[in-house]
């Protein structure tokens, strides 16, 4: 299997930064929107006021 490289610390940014300009404007009920990375994945949560 061939190694995947990771996401440039930059890309991360800006997909963060994007996400949560979108969830302002389309999901305005998230309290908060968390991003983690492994190696060429990306993982995205939406957190509700509540904690769900």
């Amino acid at each position: 299997m061939r190694h995947m490289p990771a996401i440039p610390q930059s890309t991360r940014s800006s997909v963060l930064l994007r996400l949560l300009d979108h969830a302002g404007t389309n999901w305005p009920q998230l309290a908060k929107v968390r991003a983690w990375y492994h190696g060429p994945f990306a993982y995205i949560t939406g957190v509700l006021p509540g904690g769900e």
